[in-house]
């Protein structure tokens, strides 16, 4: 009898250590995700953005709503007439 509660406790130690270095390595990559971007928002994205920048055809990256709200260019940036 005494060896089935060794066992049974045997078993949920792993479980547990399991458990502890998910935890670590969980809060670990939150942290990471905290951080700022590498890419700035003044940098160029692709050559063409790069060309159309230089001769002043970039358009605008965010834009203003009728409500105040800034929002990005999506439409503006993707539907551009080449």
């Amino acid at each position: 009898m005494g060896e089935n509660v060794s066992d049974n406790h045997r078993v949920f130690r792993p479980v547990t250590s399991y458990a502890a270095i998910l935890l670590i390595v969980g809060s670990g990559l939150a942290l990471a995700g905290c951080q700022r971007s590498l890419k700035r928002n003044e940098d160029y994205i692709t050559q063409y953005d790069r060309y159309d920048a230089l001769r002043g055809e970039r358009p605008p990256q965010y834009v203003v709503d009728e409500y105040g709200t800034r929002r990005p260019n999506l439409r503006g940036r993707l539907l551009r007439n080449r």
